[in-house]
């Protein structure tokens, strides 16, 4: 009969320092991918608003439905461009462990880029909240050596 093997160490519910940066580098590299999609759609919307207006410009139509959708697509362009810079920032500061509490806040508007955004939203409150990722950013709250 041969022995039974030593049962298994629990599992440790800590992250390792190398869990943290590889996690951290993910949410940078996620947010930065983020930012260039908002602007790409910053882009978009604003070409075709202006196409629109333009091609739309010169007709006698009394309807108003041209300029109010140009307004609505100018509208919803430079949201995407505020996103995209706040998404920008959001990966920076992220990349240099700093403003932990602007993260937190702004990877909740990532849920505006729809579902993309809602698991990167997820995702990034997850392991922005776990105590061994809040150690890991330098806030200023330390205390003087």
């Amino acid at each position: 009969m041969t022995p039974t093997p030593p049962p298994l160490p629990a599992p440790s519910s800590q992250w390792t320092p190398l869990q943290i940066r590889s996690h951290l580098q993910n949410l940078n590299i996620l947010f930065y991918v983020l930012a260039i999609l908002h602007i790409l759609a910053n882009g978009a919307f604003l070409l075709i608003s202006l196409a629109g207006y333009v091609s739309e410009r010169g007709s006698t139509s009394p309807d108003a439905a041209p300029l109010g959708l140009f307004i609505f697509l100018l509208a919803v362009s430079v949201l995407c461009a505020i996103l995209g810079v706040v998404q920008f920032f959001t990966a920076r500061y992220i990349g240099r462990r700093t403003r932990l509490q602007y993260c937190i806040g702004a990877s909740f508007l990532a849920c505006f880029a729809g579902p993309l955004g809602m698991a990167l939203c997820a995702y990034a409150y997850v392991a922005l909240k776990r105590p061994e990722v809040r150690a890991a950013f330098d806030d200023g709250n330390a205390l003087p050596a």
